[in-house]
């Protein structure tokens, strides 16, 4: 049984709150969406707000992923879900999974097609040595986990040239947002999977 088949069976149980960890600052802001799918794999796909040390505007439109010059997308991997009291758990079975980095000078990404964050350069590759979410629907959702650089090419953004691995090696992420209702859990369950969207941030993780 997937996740989402397994989720809907979850949400038909009977509720422990989750402890935030203190934040850390930040050396990137990102936005973006967890796809959990009916195959039982889940993915992370998002942009760049802000990443400190690059200069010049990262898109034409923050408010929006449209225009956004770097984005990331981690690997589909598979996933287990279990409940706690009325939060779910989603735990990836790998903790070695990668998220890559791409940089697209003129871009037109679009959630509902994954495919376009992958264009138009691979700048960055991270190894994801640890990562869980957890969601409440009709209340939060949180993620956190940790990555260490893998693999980094020059790039040239605004006449500038630059490389990740001038920005650190080892990061710790967190991200959280509205989780959406049970009522709408079940409906995305519908088109075979679901979307939770988040915002959040890198730092760089204490050695």
């Amino acid at each position: 049984m997937g996740p989402v088949r397994s989720l809907a069976a979850l949400l038909l149980l009977p509720a422990l709150p989750i402890a935030a960890d203190p934040p850390s600052a930040p050396v990137a802001q990102v936005s973006g969406r967890i796809v959990i799918g009916a195959d039982g794999t889940a993915e992370l796909i998002g942009y760049y707000t802000q990443i400190n040390g690059i200069k010049g505007p990262l898109s034409a439109d923050k408010s929006s992923e449209k225009t956004a010059c770097f984005a990331f997308r981690t690997e589909r991997s598979a996933v287990k879900i279990t409940k706690e009291s009325s939060a779910f758990r989603v735990i990836p079975q790998s903790q070695d999974s990668l998220l890559n980095v791409y940089y697209h000078p003129l871009p037109a990404r679009d959630f509902a097609k994954p495919d376009t964050f992958t264009e138009v350069q691979l700048i960055a590759t991270f190894k994801s040595r640890a990562g869980e979410a957890v969601f409440t629907p009709g209340g939060e959702f949180n993620y956190s986990g940790t990555i260490e650089l893998d693999s980094s090419a020059d790039f040239v953004h605004e006449g500038k040239k630059y490389n990740f691995r001038d920005f650190g090696s080892n990061f710790t992420l967190k991200a959280s947002g509205a989780s959406p209702s049970t009522d709408d859990i079940i409906k995305q369950m519908g088109s075979g999977t679901v979307r939770l969207p988040f915002t959040g941030s890198a730092a760089k993780a204490i050695q």
